[in-house]
């Protein structure tokens, strides 16, 4: 089974920033994760894949720092508020997935951001949350369904 983890961020706009962290902490550990900025579309070809993980800093009316972890149909898009991107990946990856069958199965690991100000760093809210992000992305690469169910 093919699996491809795409970590979405952007550095310079605080939490934003978590996909970019997640990114690197998994090529630290020798992890294969692409990094987008809010252009998903430009990663079409990629998503051919049999599982796909998507790290984001996602408003779902959480507390900061909480976070969510669920297969992409499990997620009701009217409880996903907002992503700081024009498309949200959420949205672009079911569109994706209706059209062409791909990714065969998605997991979403977010994060509720508190802020998404202009700045570098992320809040201690979100900082605080990364260690558990890491561990559940790798959960997901190491057991699939099972661990989004645990």
């Amino acid at each position: 089974m093919r699996t491809l983890v795409i970590c979405v961020g952007n550095a310079m706009r605080s939490d934003d920033g978590l996909g970019v962290r997640v990114w690197e902490e998994l090529r630290a550990r020798g992890v294969d994760a692409i990094l987008s900025g809010p252009d998903m579309p430009e990663l079409l070809d990629s998503l051919c894949v049999d599982r796909l993980v998507l790290v984001d800093a996602v408003d779902f009316g959480g507390e900061p720092g909480s976070l969510i972890s669920a297969r992409l149909e499990e997620l009701d898009p009217i409880e996903i508020r907002s992503s700081t991107h024009s498309l949200s990946p959420i949205h672009f990856l079911r569109l994706i997935k209706e059209i062409t069958g791909h990714p065969k199965e998605v997991f979403v690991v977010g994060v509720q951001p508190k802020s998404l100000d202009l700045k570098e760093g992320l809040s201690e809210e979100v900082e605080r949350s990364l260690s558990a992000v890491l561990g559940r992305v790798l959960e997901i690469l190491r057991d699939g369904l099972e661990a989004i169910q645990g």
